[in-house]
């Protein structure tokens, strides 16, 4: 029977699918064989599909989807099987966003609610009636051996949501802008791409997944994830890379296999670096005992147990080891690492491969923008870099302007324009203030973005455009404030919005405090949006206020 499909989710990526398909209401219930399902329900939580392309899609009730029937163990998240049997208008569950599917048997209500519910509608099947599994569209093999001299560069942790991928992605960002040729996998865990696409957004050469192996999920199958992990290392070192940054998912005692890797004496013999990630000073001293226990000592402490001195003075007095804050010291960890731990594995291997990148942005900026949601159609390629200038004002405040508009700013924060953007800053964005006071979850900032139109509209009308895509694109929208104010364009004040909401980007983000006003001149929009955490002081809030309704047009 052939049907129509909405939605393709990513744990299928290398399967050549369509969205015209072929099923089978004969449907053999077994891990990694692709199914198509009708969704039953709306949630307004963890309610996003990973797609083939990486883009999150939101879930509707009626979409049909291709999903891949699969294992979860997740703390934070669902645990679930594959059902022993499986037949159409069977009611399983959606276990995580790459569209890993079964029956949840636990959910974790606080993070992610309740499982979304869908009806199987059969096997996804291929052109000789077959049904169709991911492990037979597989990049490479799993192995018994490594078959590889790349040092690897090993990132571990306590638990999910502790830093890993981030620590793994600037560690690849700083070796890549030094001229080293990186790639990154992903191997333990559950399917999703978002991981190993974030490696490959920081200059991963390449980056694999257990997708790629033909497995969505390495829950309770400790020798897989053993062999999946092997087999992504003799498949990337073909490129001959200087490096393979390896991420282990989940944490070392979850049921995803990652203390089988690390105690594999094999794997223990290739490894040039380990960085463990921990949230807390006591799970810090237990993911060193254990990994120094087992044969993979750590070389480094990292994760949110670094987000300041109280923990990286604790590590360093108690267990003395090295704690740096990878996701803000990414250039002091690569060259710790180099210089102290991959100084004789360099050497063995020679030296890099290809030259030092050209054009590296001289400084990294971390901020969460909006910008892909509300900006709304027109061009940005709006001239040449503008003349900048600051100039101070009173004891307190500096006015930095260009050639268009002037903005009031706290002398001691800090200017970041478009000379010393990171690849992450979309194009759009003029510049960014940031606070030179860095808050331990989301440092608090200002943005402002040009953007061309392609018809006349107002500030006002313009406001309520952006407005509504941030309401049905951002994830628990919630708007604080909405009021009437004006902008001063040359001399006069022109209509305008002031608006303070909470949101977040994904499910799976925190949630941020959003300051945004606009302004409207020569066909051009200019959007004004400070962050920050939801738990900032008041008084910094007030300054992100005060930045941006300070904004003015020339």
């Amino acid at each position: 029977m052939k049907i129509h499909v909405d939605k393709i989710s990513s744990s299928t990526k290398n399967v050549p699918l369509k969205h015209a398909i072929n099923i089978s209401k004969r449907i053999i219930s077994k891990d990694g064989n692709v199914i198509a399902v009708k969704v039953l329900e709306d949630k307004k939580i963890y309610n996003k599909l990973e797609l083939i392309t990486g883009r999150f899609s939101t879930i509707h009730v009626n979409d049909i989807l291709i999903v891949t029937l699969g294992n979860r163990r997740a703390l934070k998240g669902f645990s679930g099987e594959v059902p022993s049997t499986l037949k159409a208008g069977d009611i399983i569950n959606i276990l995580n966003l790459g569209g890993v599917a079964g029956i949840c048997t636990s959910a974790n209500l606080k993070e992610v609610g309740k499982p979304l519910k869908v009806e199987v509608l059969g096997a996804v099947i291929n052109k000789k009636n077959e049904p169709i599994n991911i492990r037979d569209y597989k990049l490479f093999p799993p192995s018994k051996k490594i078959k590889s001299n790349v040092p690897l560069i090993i990132v571990s942790g306590t638990c999910m949501n502790t830093g890993k991928t981030s620590v793994a992605s600037e560690i690849i960002k700083k070796a890549t802008r030094e001229g080293y040729k990186v790639s990154g996998a992903k191997v333990a865990g559950i399917a999703a791409l978002r991981d190993s696409m974030q490696m490959q957004d920081y200059g991963a050469s390449k980056a694999v997944s257990m997708i790629d192996a033909g497995y969505v999920s390495t829950a309770d199958a400790s020798e897989s994830s053993i062999r999946i992990t092997k087999g992504a290392i003799n498949y990337l070192s073909k490129d001959n890379p200087d490096y393979i940054v390896i991420e282990l998912g989940d944490g070392i005692f979850g049921e995803y296999g990652v203390i089988d890797i690390l105690e594999d004496t094999e794997f223990q013999k290739h490894m040039s670096a380990h960085i463990g990630c921990a949230s807390d000073p006591l799970g810090a001293v237990k993911l060193f005992e254990v990994c120094q226990a087992i044969g993979t000592p750590l070389h480094v402490i990292s994760g949110p147990v670094t987000d300041n001195s109280v923990g990286i003075n604790f590590i360093r007095k108690n267990l003395k080891v090295q704690a740096i804050n990878g996701l803000y010291q990414g250039d002091k960890l690569f060259t710790f690492l180099k210089a102290s731990i991959l100084k004789n594995a360099t050497e063995q291997k020679n030296k890099p491969l290809y030259k030092t990148m050209k054009n590296i942005p001289k400084k990294s900026i971390s901020i969460i923008t909006i910008i892909s949601l509300f900006i709304l159609g027109g061009c940005f390629n709006f001239g040449s870099e503008e003349a900048t200038s600051t100039t101070t004002t009173d004891a307190n405040l500096s006015v930095y302007q260009t050639n268009d508009f002037g903005i009031d700013i706290p002398k001691e924060w800090e200017i970041i324009d478009q000379n010393d953007f990171t690849s992450e800053i979309p194009q759009e964005t003029v510049v960014v203030i940031r606070n030179n006071v860095k808050n331990e979850t989301f440092t608090a900032n200002v943005n402002i973005v040009k953007r061309g139109l392609e018809q006349a509209t107002d500030s006002t009308q313009y406001a309520n455009l952006v407005g509504n895509r941030q309401k049905s694109g951002l994830v628990d929208y919630d708007e604080v404030k909405k009021e009437e104010s004006g902008v001063t364009i040359g001399d006069q004040k022109t209509p305008s919005y002031f608006v303070v909401f909470n949101a977040r980007k994904t499910t799976q983000d925190q949630l941020i405090r959003y300051w945004q006003t606009y302004a409207i001149k020569d066909n051009f929009a200019y959007i004004i949006t400070g962050a920050s955490s939801t738990n900032e002081s008041e008084s910094t809030s007030k300054i992100i206020e005060n930045i941006v309704k300070s904004f003015r047009l020339r």
